[in-house]
């Protein structure tokens, strides 16, 4: 009789189990698509899978015995269980999630503009974006013409989606075995993409390969094929951005211009520009203001005069309108740095830091710009700022902090921090 009473009731207690794991897990799907829907922190997902995990002993214990628990009748291990399976879910979770970003994943920065306008953009912070690298795709075509082309579609996706601040994408081109790729790839993303190329009977064929990062395993790949080379980079990039996880609700966040839109129409300026040769690329077509800017760009590394550079930058302003935003941004920062405006440059320096803290160009600027104007003080307090925020500082952060620290003189510390990655 007693064996029929308990195998009833651990049925029950089964039952419910399930109905409650049913229930959670239909839970955790609406809090996802909530998280998504209203830019969220989807940590929350990850926390409360934890805690309905976690309290499934107690839960147990408590359905089974729920008639005497009902009367307030516990037992001294249930007195034990109970609180420190609370202990427990407080404490894992503390160490799990206490330097996770529970918050929104936006923020909203603002900025005055070349005519005094106050701008503001929502952006995607750091910390929830999808980095992904993008290496060079294989050439595949008999065509001797077409050949350069599978060198520029990495750097025309890099372009492309760096329109959506969902993902963070850089191009590590001059990489080809896959266990290269790994190396670089896996420390920071959980995925890569590479590709194939060709170009037959005026058609041109790009097989964009999504791999994971931890093992180079093929996840996804699609040929996308048609005439208009510019537009397949732009359905590779919409393709690109669905299987790494940024689904349509996210990208709806940010405009999403064509490449063509804001580079250039013609591929025989597409290819000077690939090869460096902003001068010829200008000359085919007079509106390419990537071009303009990135002579610009080269003029303040290796002088060709400051006319010559403010030339340069000032037709990329003119055509600055068919840029992106954050390219209209690189464009203004380059024409105050041409034209000694530095604190006008640094506030905007400092703007697409807070975008993306970790760019090693804005990093190199702000730098320029800093000895330009000898305010070391100040590129001491940056520097000393981004090292400290991060919990394991990157070896950018390091290097960054310690030449501000040998600027300014402050030798010992330069030893102790050199000493402290040493030991």
């Amino acid at each position: 009789m007693e064996e029929k009473k308990a195998s009833k009731k651990w049925l029950k207690t089964i039952q419910i189990l399930a109905a409650y794991l049913v229930a959670a897990w239909t839970f955790l799907q609406f809090v996802d698509w909530a998280l998504n829907r209203y830019s969220i922190s989807p940590y929350w997902v990850d926390l409360l899978l934890w805690v309905f995990i976690g309290i499934i002993p107690s839960l147990i214990i408590y359905l089974y015995n729920q008639d005497r628990i009902n009367k307030r009748v516990l037992k001294l291990r249930e007195k034990i269980i109970f609180p420190l399976n609370v202990l427990l879910i407080m404490v894992v979770t503390y160490f799990g999630f206490g330097n996770s970003d529970l918050g929104a994943t936006t923020k909203e920065i603002s900025y005055t503009d070349n005519s005094g306008e106050l701008q503001t953009q929502m952006i995607t912070k750091e910390e929830f974006r999808v980095n992904l690298p993008i290496f060079n795709f294989e050439g595949k075509t008999q065509d001797g013409s077409k050949m350069w082309m599978n060198r520029v579609i990495n750097n025309l996706l890099l372009l492309d989606l760096e329109q959506d601040k969902n993902i963070t994408p850089a191009t590590l081109g001059s990489i080809e075995n896959i266990t290269d790729k790994v190396n670089q790839a896996n420390a920071f993303s959980d995925y890569y993409v590479d590709g194939e190329f060709d170009y037959s009977d005026s058609i041109y064929s790009i097989t964009p390969i999504i791999h994971n990062s931890k093992n180079g395993k093929e996840l996804n790949r699609q040929t996308f094929t048609g005439p208009d080379f510019f537009d397949l980079i732009d359905e590779i990039s919409i393709y690109v951005r669905d299987n790494v996880g940024i689904v349509q609700e996210m990208r709806d966040q940010y405009i999403d211009m064509d490449i063509k839109d804001f580079t250039t129409t013609s591929l025989d300026a597409l290819k000077e520009y690939h090869f460096g040769r902003h001068d010829i690329a200008t000359e085919i077509d007079p509106t390419f203001a990537l071009a303009y800017y990135f002579k610009s760009v080269r003029g303040t590394y290796y002088s060709q005069g400051q006319l010559e550079e403010q030339y340069q930058i000032d037709r990329a302003y003119e055509n600055r309108r068919k840029l992106p935003l954050q390219l209209q941004l690189k464009v203004l920062i380059q024409r105050h740095i041409a034209y000694n405006h530095w604190k006008e440059a640094e506030e905007l320096v400092k703007l697409q830091l807070e975008i993306d803290p970790n760019d090693i160009v804005y990093s190199n600027l702000l730098y320029t710009i800093y000895s330009e104007t000898r305010n070391f003080d100040e590129y001491l307090e940056v520097t000393k700022a981004r090292y400290n925020e991060q919990l394991i500082p990157d070896a950018y952060s390091v290097m960054q902090y310690r030449q501000a620290l040998l600027v300014n003189g402050k030798y010992e510390k330069v030893i102790d921090l050199v000493n402290k990655y040493q030991s």
